[in-house]
């Protein structure tokens, strides 16, 4: 027993050193306070470890939200990101309620009428939109606004601004996880590398001069956390839940949210050693508590992650109590490391964050479609497209009309061979 929990205690902090920097990093992109990140990973580490069905899985903010959560900052607040980021924390505790009764009444694998050829496209469009977003902060322009559509127009306007200080810090931290991936033996690959990123990426901010400790001018160019942990909780606005753009939101987190932590289940559960399938429906209700819990205390929506799920197995995990332990960490993080999280470059976590969409939108990603069909791939193809350059709403459903009609006319095909035959 007591070593069971040595080896769970080991997996939960590795796991907490590669989720601190992504939990900072997907909030500050979803315009959330970087905080809210923690906030979630403590929640699902502390209290949705004990309520779900799937053990070895670790329960979190993930990337795949941070589109969603923009958009619904930005359009919810109509200007006022403060505003907007109440809101959408309502959209987070609505999700949550919509999670659990879906799992009360069996529902889990309701959200398997979502075909996964859109649901592949959607991943590798958000991918996409993440590097684009992304870019300018590595490049030192936190505040630069544009859309998939003009990105390009805008380049010339971005290099002119660039911050050289920021650029290394960003480019460095891309090179270390790129050299990690393809150079490091399989041993040294289960250390959280991005641990090394923030690490390199602070002392380069300090070899340059750059201390936002001392120059609170430069705090645009770093996590900002309050000393008081206290002050990170916000509460939701239902103000305006009956809004049609409200629905909307609630809608696409709902979905992006249940389809990823369902599929992580089940793909966590083939790694599983022990063979204890988990069920679907009891972990979703896990995961729709955690988010009424976490958005209420100004958290962003978690899911079941798939790359730390797979750390955590990596590592020797057999039990919840790597996940808890993950949530601890965090915890004792926010209480006694607000210092050391105020010296992280936003730089640093912009280039965490581009590699994680680089691997969503993978030249991997492309082959895979192309090799499952050309109906496939063109779904695939139609479902980004629309994602990246219009709205993931117009994706989701381009993409569900091409499969179901696709599935109609060789529907008829087949009759009409069988009729002819």
């Amino acid at each position: 027993m007591l070593k069971d929990f040595k080896v769970n205690t080991l997996s939960g902090f590795i796991v907490f050193l590669m989720a601190l920097p992504l939990c900072l990093g997907i909030a500050s992109a979803s315009e959330f306070p970087p905080v809210a990140g923690l906030i979630t990973a403590i929640t699902g580490g502390i209290f949705s470890s004990w309520l779900g069905s799937a053990r070895l899985t670790i329960k979190g903010p993930a990337a795949g939200l941070i589109v969603i959560g923009l958009a619904a900052v930005q359009n919810l607040g109509q200007g006022d990101l403060t505003l907007g980021y109440k809101r959408t924390l309502a959209c987070g505790v609505m999700v949550g309620v919509l999670q659990i009764l879906s799992a009360w009444l069996g529902f889990a694998n309701i959200v398997a009428f979502v075909p996964f050829s859109v649901v592949h496209g959607i991943l590798s469009a958000i991918g996409i939109i993440i590097i684009l977003k992304q870019v300018p902060i590595l490049l030192g322009e936190p505040y630069f606004r544009s859309d998939a559509l003009h990105f390009f127009e805008k380049i010339p306007q971005l290099v002119k601004n660039i911050v050289p200080e920021e650029a290394i810090i960003g480019f460095t931290g891309l090179a270390l996880l790129m050299a990690f991936r393809f150079f490091a033996q399989e041993k040294i690959k289960r250390f959280p590398v991005q641990i090394a990123v923030l690490l390199v990426g602070m002392c380069i901010a300090v070899f340059d001069g750059l201390n936002p400790l001392i120059n609170q001018n430069l705090s645009q160019f770093f996590v900002v956390i309050s000393s008081q942990p206290l002050d990170a909780i916000s509460f939701p606005n239902f103000q305006n839940i009956f809004d049609l753009s409200f629905l909307k939101y609630t809608l696409f987190l709902f979905l992006v949210c249940s389809i990823e932590s369902i599929v992580t289940v089940n793909a966590i559960n083939l790694l599983d050693t022990q063979n204890k399938n988990s069920n679907l429906n009891y972990d979703l209700f896990s995961v729709g508590l955690g988010n009424i819990i976490a958005c209420c205390l100004g958290g962003l929506p978690m899911i079941s992650e798939i790359v730390r799920s797979q750390a955590n197995i990596d590592n020797g995990a057999t039990h919840q109590t790597a996940n808890f332990m993950h949530g601890f960490f965090m915890l004792a993080s926010l209480f006694l490391c607000t210092n050391f999280l105020n010296r992280i470059p936003l730089a640093c976590l912009a280039s965490m964050l581009i590699y994680t969409g680089a691997r969503l939108a993978s030249w991997k990603q492309f082959q895979d479609a192309y090799h499952l069909g050309k109906s496939y791939f063109f779904i695939f193809i139609s479902t980004l497209l629309c994602t990246v350059f219009v709205d993931l709403l117009v994706g989701l459903l381009v993409g569900i009309l091409l499969e179901y009609s696709i599935r109609l006319f060789n529907k008829k095909l087949l009759l009409k061979s069988k009729c002819h035959g």
